[in-house]
């Protein structure tokens, strides 16, 4: 049988519909899909009450830092939904469905994008029950700084 040329059997961007037209995201370079998957696995560890390693992103985004991800993440997608005037809550949810899409695949994407992002209605965002006081995963301090390879001054006291 062999190998089929991977072109005709893999699309490896993301098809949005909204309305009668159809926004496509581009494919993530490997830099943004790996930092992607350690932000969802920084997220599902928060949500399982546990504390991700210092190596993880932050996931508290200031709004400067959320315009720069979704730029990132829908390339020239996101000059397009600009300049159709698609509203900020509608490129928030195209946002966080492409986060999903390039860091835990097409299927959970899916999921989100049909619950209309609704927390209540898409299982992995509901917060966990049993006594936890997760956030469902989102993190609402940011990490310290890391201190490796850092010294400590001594303080001198003068009395």
């Amino acid at each position: 049988m062999g190998f089929q040329d991977l072109d005709a059997v893999f699309d490896d961007t993301l098809s949005l519909p909204i309305g009668d037209k159809v926004y496509v995201v581009p494919a993530p370079d490997a830099e943004l899909g790996l930092w992607c998957q350690r932000m969802i696995s920084a997220g599902l560890m928060i949500q399982a009450g546990q504390t991700p390693p210092d190596n993880m992103p932050a996931l508290t985004l200031d709004d400067g830092d959320e315009e720069a991800l979704y730029r990132r993440m829908l390339g020239d997608t996101y000059n397009e939904l600009i300049n159709d005037a698609v509203s900020w809550p509608r490129i928030q949810l195209i946002g966080q469905t492409a986060l999903l899409w390039i860091g835990s695949g097409r299927p959970l994407a899916e999921e989100f994008w049909n619950s209309g992002g609704d927390p209540e209605a898409f299982p992995p965002l509901r917060k966990p029950s049993r006594g936890s006081t997760s956030t469902a995963g989102v993190r609402t301090t940011k990490r310290p700084a890391s201190t490796t390879g850092t010294k400590s001054r001594r303080a001198t006291s003068k009395r």
